[in-house]
């Protein structure tokens, strides 16, 4: 039997996760853009 708490944290977890991931892949995402952009310019 798996209790509530363990579920909780796993959920919990398992959000703070994708959320990191996300927010990771827009930095990334622009970082990358920003220096497309530059490379362009120069």
């Amino acid at each position: 039997m798996i209790d509530t708490t363990t579920l909780v944290l796993s959920k919990g977890l398992l959000t703070a996760a994708i959320l990191l991931g996300g927010c990771a892949w827009q930095i990334w995402s622009v970082k990358r853009a920003l220096r497309e952009r530059r490379e362009k310019r120069g």
